[in-house]
């Protein structure tokens, strides 16, 4: 997959980090590897955000973890879904803010 330029802007941690672990409980751990590893973000592989507020997750490095993530999924299988619904209740279970988004 083609690297994406980084943006300069950035995501919570906490947020990239609920995300991958929403990821890793609906496709299991070998399912979230081979995502990282297709978007070109293997240095997550074990190695996941640390669980703080700190905007340091670029973009860029979100858009191609999703990217990856549509590449690899079967629409019919509702993988998606799930994964938004895991990501949405583990941000509600937290107390973690919508507003991590922006």
């Amino acid at each position: 997959m083609e690297l994406i330029s980084k943006s300069g802007y950035f995501y919570a941690n906490k947020f990239t980090r609920i995300t991958l672990e929403a990821y890793e409980e609906v496709m299991g751990k070998n399912g979230l590897n081979a995502i990282l590893n297709l978007a070109g973000l293997s240095r997550l592989i074990d190695n996941y955000p640390p669980d703080n507020l700190d905007r340091q997750f670029d973009f860029a490095d979100f858009t191609a973890l999703h990217i990856a993530w549509r590449r690899c999924m079967d629409p019919a299988a509702g993988v998606g879904w799930r994964c938004v619904r895991v990501v949405l209740l583990s941000m509600m279970h937290s107390r973690t803010s919508v507003r991590l988004l922006v």
